[in-house]
């Protein structure tokens, strides 16, 4: 039950992370791009927009540790000298991964807000159909104006209920698997980057 609490709240919280994520690197990239002609001001911001997004692929492995009790393996330290930062393939799929998770994460979100508030509000509909004003309910079906309908709608809300939350469950599942995909390293990356710390600690 806790785990179905945390990917709730993890999918309420999808929709503003993934905006304000994926409006700062679509807007960083595509300066960094338009000014790529000016060679001083366009790759000095291509640099700073990785050093961005290494920070939010950070914070996003921190939110799937918290969510999904899902740890993310990443590489230590960062790339060293300028040709790194440009050629560094983790942080070039840390750039990528708020645009690619933008959809899902809206996905994620509409699921949360139909399983948990469309459905609470179809079941509880026998204990206020009586006290609004016009004492029926206008549903996208029907109109509901007698008890006994309005019990036969609470059921339908349970239903809602039970497979929303199948859906979020496997949309947050996906999201996971996404995030270590794009924002994961690789066993050998991993022994890479290990090695490279090591070879600049000796010299």
């Amino acid at each position: 039950m806790l785990q179905v609490a945390l990917r709730a709240v993890m999918a309420l919280t999808d929709l503003p992370v993934a905006v304000v994520t994926f409006t700062l690197m679509v807007t960083l990239v595509s300066t960094s791009v338009g000014l790529i002609a000016a060679f001083l001001v366009g790759i000095p911001l291509l640099v700073a927009t990785g050093f961005v997004a290494r920070a939010l692929a950070t914070f996003e492995r921190a939110r799937m540790r918290l969510f999904l009790d899902l740890e993310i393996a990443h590489r230590p330290g960062r790339p060293h000298g300028f040709k790194a930062l440009l050629t560094d393939r983790p942080t070039w799929r840390a750039i990528a991964y708020p645009i690619v998770a933008f959809p899902l994460a809206i996905a994620t979100f509409v699921t949360a807000v139909v399983a948990f508030g469309g459905s609470l509000a179809l079941m509880s509909m026998p204990a206020w159909l009586d006290h609004v004003p016009s004492r029926h309910a206008n549903l996208w079906f029907t109109t509901v104006s007698s008890h006994r309908v309005a019990w036969w709608v609470a059921l339908g809300g349970v239903v809602i209920g039970i497979v929303g939350i199948g859906l979020l469950i496997a949309l947050t599942t996906v999201e996971g698997a996404l995030a270590k995909a794009m924002l994961g390293v690789s066993a050998a990356e991993l022994a890479k980057r290990v090695d490279e710390l090591e070879g600049s600690r000796a010299a």
